[in-house]
């Protein structure tokens, strides 16, 4: 990769504050700028990747260690890998023995989203399959967090664990009996 040198000044305090001995300084500086310039969406993942001399699925691992986002950095960046995977030489992805056949990298509204996603409910499994489908999710509703308490006793350790002494202590004596 061909680089360019470029010398900038920072305040003693700042250095002083990220701890990075001077050994580390280049490498630390060129992942910074790497990770800024990736999650404003000046460069791809791949590119930011090849930069730090990482695959791409490094790269990822990279940003998880950080507690960065991926998905979130580029909105249609998964779309575009997926469009290249897809239009390689490599076999279709085989979705339930047929599935993807084509995809496209367009970047849909949730609202889009979600219309075609209930049209292909409902043209693969019918009307009646779709709401059965989607019978079996709901976003629920409510502070579980809160509302658990009025559902739960109030139980501490020592109160959980003198239940499971007595569960155990009473399951000893059923397999003995029989």
């Amino acid at each position: 990769m061909d680089a360019v040198k470029v010398e900038i000044e920072l305040p003693r305090d700042l250095l002083t504050a990220l701890n990075v001995p001077a050994s580390e300084i280049k490498q630390r500086t060129t992942e910074w700028v790497s990770l800024a310039l990736f999650q404003e969406g000046t460069i791809s993942a791949g590119k930011a990747a090849e930069v730090l001399g990482m695959t791409k699925a490094q790269f990822i691992a990279f940003l998880n260690q950080r507690r960065l986002p991926y998905l979130d950095a580029v909105s249609g960046e998964l779309a575009q890998d997926f469009e290249t995977d897809f239009n390689s030489d490599k076999e279709p992805f085989d979705l339930a023995a047929g599935g993807i056949k084509q995809m496209t990298a367009q970047v849909m509204t949730p609202l889009e989203i979600r219309q075609v996603g209930l049209q292909a409910l409902a043209r693969e499994l019918g009307p009646a399959g779709m709401i059965r489908f989607l019978q079996q999710f709901e976003k629920g509703s409510g502070d579980y967090s809160t509302e658990r308490h009025q559902w739960l006793p109030q139980l501490d350790v020592a109160m959980l664990a003198e239940q499971i002494k007595q569960k155990n202590s009473n399951s000893n004596r059923i397999s003995t009996i029989q």
